[in-house]
């Protein structure tokens, strides 16, 4: 009578239905807090966030503002201010670096290039350029000059006017679109992941490809100085210039592309085409590991060659330039005319080899003290012209 009562399936059931109501329950509490553990991330990463963008517009206002000063101090200054000098030069410091030490260079080089001009205007069988009238022992003669060697030193240095002017123009017109230019292909969905090399050597390319034009007046008028010719009559002068044009325009834009593309090659040798097929995807860890063996000796060997080279395969081009800016009476009426004649009347070696060697003498110590001194006056610019230099 007083025994153990029979289990009731009724509690069971009631029981088993607890039990599944508190799992469910258990489960929908976890879910409600991982996506609470969720959000609260996403919370702090777009607080995160939040503050990054806050500090970057702060930074970008800062520096307008900081601008919008300079501008009007600049508007206040004279070419002779300090402000106006340092506004400029603080944003064009590669600009300003390559013109004081290239305007420097030409002062110490320039003899190697009137001597170039000499020889390769120099005719062997017919005094084309007036070259043998226009003698510096018969100048000297003429102008009672009593020393020698001064009047040589002075004769060498016929056109150096016009050379710094041409040397200016040259570099600020190349800077300037090759700027613009990258600032193009940096923003095309296309371009933009180019490998660096190649958005700069196309840019530069383009940039030379402007500037030779523009300098092109300069070049003739010093070259005429350089084998001391006389002034030239108007529209001498424009034919020589539209004569000239594609000589000059075909021989600059070589030299550019072809020291920047053989640069690499001569430095990487076989990775460099390793490099060209991974254009689109830019720099990657391999090309940063190749680049920290690369030595002092191989860059410097490597643009010794480029600059040789390029020189080489433009040389006919500066030849024909010579022969047509320097003729004194009309011979050579076009380029293709004016190779055809060299070839014919002075043999293929006036054409090819003529004033190489000064040339590329000029180049290479061009190439040695920009290589060696570019980081160091860089520096020294920015430290008196920038206020924080990283």
């Amino acid at each position: 009578m007083f025994g153990i009562p029979d289990e009731n399936p009724l509690d069971d059931e009631i029981l088993n239905k607890i039990k599944k109501d508190h799992m469910e329950k258990s489960l929908k509490m976890q879910n409600i807090v991982k996506k609470s553990f969720i959000m609260n991330n996403q919370s702090t990463e777009n607080d995160r966030i939040r503050k990054e963008m806050d500090s970057d517009l702060r930074k970008y206002i800062e520096e307008v503002k900081k601008l919008e000063k300079e501008k009007k101090d600049l508007a206040q200054s004279s070419i002779f201010n300090y402000s106006f000098w340092k506004f400029n030069i603080s944003r064009n410091l590669d600009l300003f670096t390559t013109l004081f030490i290239d305007t420097n260079l030409l002062l110490a080089l320039y003899p190697l290039n009137t001597i170039k001009t000499r020889i390769q205007a120099r005719h062997q069988y017919e005094d084309v350029a007036y070259f043998i009238k226009n003698k510096v022992a018969e100048k000297r003669k003429e102008k009672k000059i009593k020393y020698k060697y001064h009047f040589i030193f002075l004769a060498l240095y016929k056109g150096i006017t016009q050379g710094y002017i041409s040397n200016v123009i040259g570099i600020a017109t190349t800077f300037t679109v090759a700027k613009i230019i990258m600032m193009h292909l940096e923003g095309n969905d296309r371009t933009k992941n180019w490998h660096d090399f190649s958005k700069s050597l196309i840019a530069l390319t383009f940039g030379e490809m402007v500037a030779s034009p523009l300098r092109l007046a300069f070049e003739v008028k010093k070259q005429t100085l350089q084998i001391s010719g006389t002034s030239l009559q108007i529209s001498d002068y424009i034919m020589k210039m539209r004569k000239s044009f594609l000589p000059s325009l075909i021989r600059d834009s070589l030299v550019r592309f072809n020291t920047g593309f053989l640069f690499h090659i001569f430095l990487y040798h076989d990775y460099f085409f390793y490099k060209l097929s991974e254009i689109v995807q830019g720099t990657d860890k391999s090309n940063q590991m190749f680049k920290s063996k690369i030595t002092y000796n191989d860059q410097i060997t490597a643009m010794l060659l480029s600059t040789l080279t390029s020189l080489a395969i433009s040389n006919p081009f500066d030849v024909v330039n010579t022969k047509i800016v320097t003729q004194q009476y009309p011979k050579y009426n076009g380029f293709l005319e004016c190779a055809k004649t060299v070839l014919r009347e002075e043999g293929y070696k006036k054409l090819i080899f003529s004033g190489y060697w000064a040339r590329s003498t000029y180049h290479c110590l061009q190439t040695v003290v920009i290589f060696n001194l570019y980081g160091k006056v860089k520096d020294l610019f920015g430290k008196a012209f920038i206020d924080n230099v990283n």
